[in-house]
């Protein structure tokens, strides 16, 4: 019902259809298989810029948009705050379900342009999402954490621990796709993306 309620909502204009060119979105449609699902998907999708193109010149443009002299990294600081320290940590502060980002700064605008939008594009191996489907069909991902007895211990991409029971778990396989969100060029505007990259810059050699 959720999955079906979704699309419907992607049909009324709610939300982009750009989400649906996500391979976790998709892959989750895939296996929830609701109502004519493909053929819905097919129609939201036709007339998008393929994903990889479309990422591409998001990236291009936003690195080519970054004046760093026209952005203010204390409002950068507070957009790490507010979209990404519950996952990743700068200085001792932030959470630790992502890499810690000390020295950061030291990738430049490219690199840091590339792991912000398009966060799939180069995952270690330690921060790949899990896929659990369990045994009454329902499929969850996280980061695998660690067992506690019968529990498998997962972090969401809040950052957020949850647990399953071990004998509810019909498979478990470690996917390719990394935990951090992929919608950050649409969620982050040009110019708080710019803030957030000016603060990310001033941490460099491991500051």
């Amino acid at each position: 019902d959720g999955a079906d309620s979704f699309l419907k909502a992607l049909e009324q204009g709610d939300a982009s259809p750009r989400i649906l060119q996500m391979a976790s979105a998709r892959g989750r449609l895939q296996r929830v298989n609701p109502p004519d699902w493909q053929a819905r998907f097919d129609r939201l999708t036709r007339d998008l810029q393929p994903m990889d193109e479309a990422r591409g010149n998001l990236i291009a443009a936003r690195m080519n948009g970054f004046h760093s002299a026209a952005a203010d990294p204390a409002e950068g600081r507070r957009v790490f705050d507010a979209h990404c320290a519950v996952c990743h940590q700068i200085d001792g502060v932030g959470g630790l379900v992502g890499p810690q980002l000390t020295g950061i700064g030291d990738r430049g605008v490219e690199r840091l342009s590339e792991d912000i939008l398009d966060p799939n594009r180069n995952v270690d191996r330690a921060f790949r999402q899990t896929l659990v489907t369990l045994k009454d069909g329902e499929v969850q991902g996280g980061l695998f954490r660690r067992e506690e007895g019968d529990l498998l211990v997962f972090a969401d991409a809040t950052g957020k621990e949850f647990s399953l029971k071990k004998g509810d778990v019909a498979e478990r396989r470690e996917s390719d796709q990394s935990l951090m969100p992929e919608n950050f060029g649409e969620t982050l505007p040009p110019a708080v993306f710019n803030q957030l990259l000016a603060y990310l810059l001033t941490k460099r050699g491991g500051r």
